[in-house]
């Protein structure tokens, strides 16, 4: 009975302290990709982040396709207007990435890029390996944000 309650204690333990990877967000500014996490969490440590990208690309392995370490960041990216930009040129038009931005937490998001009318959008990854042709919100924005962006208003 005691090695039951051990091994229980053990497994919530270890799921106590587990952390998970949050929620990375990201919007188009111009010609590039800004990254940003939301909220009030905004440690860094060593004033370092890491930001690193893998495509996703059917028969073939993952593999980092773009990384960069950021010095002398004294915060998270939290905001639109305080983001890390990546330029669109770092990635395959509609092609699956899987995007990590990391200090002392991990953030991550799925996203697609692509370009329509000259413009550099977002679209939704549908599956593993797809990406859809509609233009997809990952900033999370609220449904009132987006209809002033609509009018020039945000």
């Amino acid at each position: 009975m005691k090695i039951y309650i051990g091994l229980l204690l053990l497994l919530f333990t270890m799921n106590c302290f587990a952390t998970p990877e949050s929620t990375l967000f990201a919007s188009v500014k111009g010609n590039s990709i800004c990254l940003f996490t939301k909220g009030n969490y905004k440690k860094v440590t060593d004033n370092q982040i890491v930001f690193y990208m893998r495509e996703v690309i059917q028969d073939q392995e993952f593999k980092i396709s773009f990384a960069q370490t950021y010095t002398n960041m004294q915060d998270m990216p939290t905001s639109e207007s305080h983001c890390i930009l990546i330029d669109s040129a770092k990635f395959i038009h509609k092609v699956p990435y899987y995007l990590y931005l990391e200090s002392d937490k991990t953030y991550s998001q799925r996203i697609c890029v692509d370009q329509q009318n000259n413009k550099i959008i977002l679209t939704k990854v549908e599956d593993v390996f797809n990406c859809g042709s509609k233009e997809y919100d990952y900033a999370g924005r609220s449904w009132w944000q987006i209809i002033l962006s609509w009018f020039g208003l945000n």
